[in-house]
């Protein structure tokens, strides 16, 4: 079988000292209004019908009846499938806190062995400061004609627990956990999902 590795979509939520973080749901605001104006004229979609003009107001419309349920739906769906020999399942807190512990459980995983001079190579790559370094790299700015997003979108903070900064209110915060509850029905899988941390047996 095929090995799968798996950055849940959820994993990207986040965590803060409250344990309210969101930063999925926030990121994603800033990553859609950053698509080019050619985009959204190619569409004949005007942007605010899609990014509104407030982080509330996007929140109001995709982000609470498509981007939060995708999130948790994507967790919920591999929950399950979590123990299976070619699946890994990992959470971006633990790839912050431990970036070459990541590569190395990845890379083991993979079943892939590389010399100490090219595995430092791999952490370099794949470390937040040079992929902001080389953030066209990482950008599909060039898959479609007009141009897909503008410079700057993709590679942001890579940091974890930033949610209120983007616009996430308590009340936000609440609607998003119940969304969670309503999707994600294993508590510890909801749980894991905020916080990550090694996955239960």
């Amino acid at each position: 079988m095929a090995a799968s590795v798996l950055l849940a979509g959820c994993a990207a939520l986040g965590d803060d000292s409250s344990g309210n973080g969101r930063r999925a749901v926030a990121s994603f605001y800033p990553v859609i209004n950053a698509h080019a104006d050619g985009f959204f004229e190619a569409w004949q979609v005007p942007r605010a019908a899609i990014v509104g003009d407030s982080f509330d107001a996007f929140f109001a419309g995709i982000g609470s009846h498509g981007i939060a349920p995708w999130i948790f739906g994507f967790v919920a769906g591999w929950w399950t499938l979590r123990d299976q020999p070619n699946v890994l399942l990992m959470h971006y807190n633990d790839m912050k806190r431990d970036h070459e512990g990541s590569v190395r459980r990845i890379a083991a995983f993979l079943g892939i062995e590389l010399p100490a001079e090219q595995f430092a190579d791999v952490l370099e790559y794949t470390s937040f400061g040079w992929m902001k370094a080389h953030e066209d790299k990482f950008e599909a700015r060039t898959v479609s004609n007009p141009t897909l997003l503008d410079p700057g979108a993709m590679i942001r903070k890579g940091q974890a627990g930033t949610a209120a900064e983007d616009g996430i209110t308590p009340e936000i915060s609440a609607a998003i956990e119940g969304i969670g509850q309503a999707i994600c029905t294993d508590p510890v899988a909801l749980a894991w999902c905020y916080r990550g941390g090694p996955l239960p047996a």
